[in-house]
């Protein structure tokens, strides 16, 4: 009971946060790229399926233990561990775009203010300007 009850949580938490994911994209918050909701609506894709597939394959076929099932079960779990692998990657795939988006936006920042310092920096050739 409790493993049904953590699986279905688990599930309607990934579905709030792809309907965060969706909000954020359409409101175009922080240059929100293409490319990372899609990678993002993907993951969401394949872990519900790889919830959904856990928890019917231990709650219906009967799979949580290898006895009686040996080439399903086997054939189930590698499959569970290939989705997983999967998930790891597009994982992956995000972090590297955020990282690529954090480069470029604190490149976009340090060339603001070196041309900020250049307008109010004086040049060599200027004398010294004396208020007293």
């Amino acid at each position: 009971m409790l493993f049904t009850i953590v699986m279905i949580a688990a599930m309607l938490v990934i579905v709030g946060f792809a309907l965060r994911e969706v909000a954020l994209f359409a409101r175009r918050r922080d240059g929100y790229t293409l490319r990372r909701f899609t990678l993002r609506l993907s993951m969401t894709v394949m872990l519900l399926f790889l919830f959904g597939s856990i928890f019917v394959g231990v709650r219906v076929f009967g799979l949580a233990s290898p006895v009686g099932f040996d080439k399903y079960w086997i054939a189930f779990w590698a499959f569970i561990t290939m989705l997983t692998f999967a998930v790891l990657c597009l994982v992956l795939a995000d972090l590297r775009t955020l990282g690529e988006e954090t480069r470029s936006e604190a490149a976009v920042l340090w060339q603001e203010m070196a041309h900020m310092l250049a307008e109010h920096t004086p040049d060599k050739g200027e004398e010294p300007r004396g208020d007293a």
